[in-house]
């Protein structure tokens, strides 16, 4: 399970030109075609779920079903991405970082050609899981080999890079669901879904032949794979480790909640047109990537806790307002209920990379396997949580506010937590 000769130096700081092809330099240890594939890899995920959410009332209309079972085909894919993280981390650990990712890119292309299929919402929900679990190992094996790059400030500022590519598509997504159901139907989305999967093998097919052999490959030896599994309780006894896990899965799922119930809140509750909403939904991706710029740029100068707890702080900060807006302020409208989201938004743009750097830190060895727990813990919390405001009202603002507020203050108290531990683990 152990790498090879040949590892990248652990600082990120730049590669030997035997190391790594030729291409543009970054100054983040590797060439702009693999942050760009890295970015890309990471937005798989974020693209199959953004995409489509202008087309959850017509997906309500279509099959016939009700906004709380469309809201199962987001949760779905949430526990379908746990499952197939857990399972592909490993896998990358022992094997290497290609065939998990080659595998995963595939089988979501095919998945979602079932999706666009689907004939019923129960089918859509199954599909919808297992597009998740394909997409897992693309998401996974990205995070994996950005810790094989870097650490520290060094991979702060890596997985800034990524976001601001796979935040572009949190920008546009909506707005290109919404155009796409002005255009023709909701079935026509996981078509183009399964298109970028095809495109997206292809680039990183091109890419990961830049990167050293040891970040793509690993021993033959046939007992690495069961080691590798092993390694998941090494990390869960790193109760640092384990902090940030349950920390960051509900830092998501915080925004997961908001996010499934925005469709039906934008358009039902304030009218809202799905064009319109798309763009509403736009400026909130733009924010998240300004959030992650801002967060690298402050790395330099800062350290890597200090702004993950300042960040954190704003994020609670901006629940809390939420909240007192939409009960006390309610003549404010659409205003009183988008600037504290915005706000929100952006704090989440800059903790994601301080969390998952504090994570990944001690972990360079199993990285694979410590990625896939983050994963897993984002999805798990997303999927039991997302869909706790449609059991109480979708056609109010307030029982949304009130668990973006919950989890908002939980993970803060999880972060602080995990902080505050020393790691058993020495870097890698």
């Amino acid at each position: 399970m152990r790498r090879d000769k040949g590892r990248l130096p652990p600082s990120g700081g730049d590669l030997s030109p035997r190391s790594v092809a030729t291409g543009p330099r970054t100054g983040l240890g590797a060439p702009g075609i693999v942050i760009l594939t890295l970015g890309l890899t990471m937005a798989i995920w974020p693209l199959a779920m953004d995409l489509y959410l202008p087309a959850f009332v017509q997906i309500q209309e279509e099959l016939r079903t009700s906004a709380a079972a469309v809201q199962l085909t987001l949760g779905a894919a949430f526990i379908g991405m746990a499952v197939g993280q857990l399972v592909a981390g490993p896998v990358s650990d022992a094997v290497g970082r290609r065939p998990p990712l080659a595998v995963g890119i595939v089988v979501f292309a095919a998945f979602s050609v079932l999706c666009a299929v689907a004939p019923t919402i129960e089918v859509l929900i199954a599909a919808r899981a297992l597009q998740g679990a394909a997409a897992a190992a693309t998401s996974v094996v990205g995070m994996a080999i950005a810790r094989d790059i870097a650490h520290g400030t060094a991979l702060v500022r890596l997985l800034a890079r990524m976001q601001l590519v796979s935040g572009l598509f949190t920008v546009i997504g909506p707005a290109l669901g919404a155009v796409i159901l002005q255009a023709t139907d909701w079935r026509s989305i996981f078509v183009i879904l399964a298109g970028y999967g095809a495109m997206l093998f292809i680039v990183s097919t091109i890419a990961l032949a830049r990167l050293p052999s040891s970040h793509v490959e690993r021993t033959t030896d046939p007992g690495a794979l069961g080691r590798s599994f092993k390694e998941y309780g090494a990390l869960l006894r790193d109760r640092r480790f384990s902090g940030f896990a349950v920390g960051g899965g509900l830092q998501f799922a915080t925004m997961m909640t908001y996010m499934a119930a925005s469709p039906f809140l934008y358009q039902e509750v304030f009218g809202l047109t799905p064009l319109q909403y798309a763009i509403v939904f736009g400026g909130h991706g733009a924010l998240l990537i300004a959030g992650a710029q801002v967060a690298a740029r402050l790395v330099r100068t800062r350290s890597v806790s200090s702004l993950l707890i300042g960040s954190s702080t704003v994020f609670v900060a901006s629940a809390a307002l939420l909240l007192v807006s939409v009960v006390w302020f309610t003549d404010l409208g659409l205003v009183g209920f988008v600037v504290p989201v915005l706000l929100l938004v952006t704090a989440f743009g800059a903790m994601s990379p301080c969390v998952q750097t504090s994570a990944l830190e001690h972990h360079g060895e199993r990285a694979g396997a410590a990625a896939a727990v983050l994963g897993s813990s984002n999805m798990i919390f997303g999927a039991c949580l997302s869909p706790l405001p449609a059991l109480f009202s979708v056609t109010s603002t307030v029982p949304t506010a009130v668990f973006v507020l919950a989890g908002a203050v939980s993970c803060l108290a999880f972060l602080l937590y995990a902080a505050r531990r020393p790691s058993p683990v020495p870097v890698d």
